[in-house]
């Protein structure tokens, strides 16, 4: 794909040419793949796959590799720790030892993996750049300017007599799985239904993705291996190190949680098991 000409942001990468070196993490990109482009789903704008190790070389979808999430450093307890969401449990332990995040660890065949623009651009071959700082927020420029001219199309396809969504759907038992993208990367949800309702559920964000703590190996998340090394010039104000988090565009709600004014934690959860 050519690259769009977006003079802002190309000359915010002349500026700040150094952190094309700086922050690029796990190198192991992600993306499950969206925007179907014809009516049975079999192309996509965004296609599915991953890079591993700053590789070019595409592993088209996921195939039967395993996601797992673990909580070894994450506030939940230990019996769920490396299962696939599908059996995952979501069961809080404060305080843990070792622990420090709320956040669990998706792995992909047990490795980190960074999801977002550049993931999504990186897998689609619409991006040739490296990973950095500088090439997240590139991406995310050029992969907005792919998506508004697809949307031209999009919006002359547009039958106004049709139904905006489909009620027909009655699931009374069963399983299913979906992964798409958000803006930030992919998500994925994982549910199982049980006369009508709901008996398990559990979800993946992008943020999840990249902002996730150490696993059971202790190996970093994306977000903490691309802080490693980063130079500070000032500790006391470390500006580049917030670039490079700004960088990965983390929603803070995905571990958002109450704290009681008295400081002390209190944990409410019921578990329906």
């Amino acid at each position: 794909m050519r690259l769009p000409c977006i003079p802002d942001v190309q000359a915010v990468g002349k500026v700040y040419a150094d952190y094309a070196q700086i922050g690029a993490g796990c190198k192991n990109l992600l993306a499950f793949g969206v925007f179907p482009t014809n009516d049975t789903y079999t192309t996509k704008l965004f296609r599915a796959g991953y890079l591993k190790a700053g590789s070019n070389a595409v592993q088209n979808g996921l195939g039967a590799n395993p996601i797992t999430e673990a909580v070894a450093y994450s506030w939940y307890a230990d019996e769920s720790d490396g299962l696939s969401p599908d059996k995952g449990r979501t069961q809080p332990l404060y305080p843990k030892n070792n622990a420090y995040s709320w956040l669990k660890a998706p792995r992909l065949s047990g490795e980190p993996f960074e999801a977002g623009p550049l993931a999504r651009m990186r897998v689609n071959g619409d991006y040739s750049g490296g990973v950095s700082v500088m090439d997240r927020h590139l991406a995310r420029a050029y992969e907005a300017a792919k998506i508004a001219a697809a949307m031209g199309q999009w919006l002359n396809e547009l039958v106004l007599t049709q139904k905006v969504y489909d009620d027909a759907f009655d699931m009374h038992s069963g399983t299913g799985v979906g992964m798409s993208e958000a803006p930030r990367g992919a998500l994925g949800h994982w549910v199982r239904i049980e006369q009508g309702k709901i008996a398990h559920y559990q979800v993946i964000t992008p943020t999840c993705w990249n902002a996730s703590p150490r696993d059971n190996k202790g190996v970093p998340g994306p977000m903490e291996q691309a802080l490693i090394g980063t130079p500070v010039q000032d500790p006391q104000r470390p500006i580049e190190a917030l670039r490079v988090i700004h960088s990965f565009d983390p929603c803070l709600s995905c571990a958002v949680h109450i704290a009681r004014p008295d400081g002390r934690p209190v944990v409410l959860w019921a578990d329906p098991h």
